[in-house]
């Protein structure tokens, strides 16, 4: 029995690094001038095949997402660590993605990817409570939810525009020409 663990270990540990790495392969696909459809949904496949194995282990998984975050503060460990929280409802873990994206490289992108990849049913609730959040990167991480799923800023918008930090003044400026 005790061989048995190890083994869960290496199994969990390589789940959460393909996650991070196909979401970020991902993202920087569909960045492209021409993304290549074909090629994301491949790419697509494999990261929800990941994410599975990691809803499968429950909360077993947090140790590793903390620590693939610690080893590479990026993008990729960024989403798996927000779109874990968000699809648990782990607010403490929310919160603490929310820090680390400040901390990341292009951490902002990560948390805003798991907004973005998640249905609404699954973040309204936060994105509710975050769009009106004092915090830069909460606000656009509500933003970038509302954008991909076609929600509305409604009156917000104009101040949004005008916002104090430019990051909230891009994102409603990409959303603006969504909608």
């Amino acid at each position: 029995m005790a061989s048995i663990r190890p083994v869960i270990s290496v199994v969990i540990r390589e789940h959460t690094e393909n996650a991070a790495f196909f979401w970020a392969q991902r993202d920087t696909l569909a960045a492209e001038e021409v993304p290549d459809t074909e090629a994301i949904a491949f790419v697509d496949d494999r990261l929800e095949a990941n994410l599975d194995a990691l809803r499968i282990a429950g909360p077993a998984t947090w140790p590793f997402i903390i620590e693939a975050f610690e080893d590479f503060p990026e993008k990729g460990e960024l989403f798996v660590m927000a779109h874990r929280a968000l699809e648990t409802g782990d607010v403490r873990r929310l919160d603490q993605a929310a820090a680390f994206a400040r901390a990341a490289v292009d951490g902002s992108r990560g948390l805003c990817g798991a907004f973005e990849w998640l249905p609404p049913r699954v973040t309204a609730g936060v994105v509710r409570d975050w769009i009106d959040a004092a915090d830069p990167i909460r606000i656009e991480a509500a933003i970038a939810a509302l954008a991909a799923h076609g929600g509305s800023l409604g009156d917000r918008l104009p101040g949004l525009l005008e916002h104090r930090d430019e990051r909230i003044r891009v994102a409603a400026k990409r959303f603006r020409q969504r909608h």
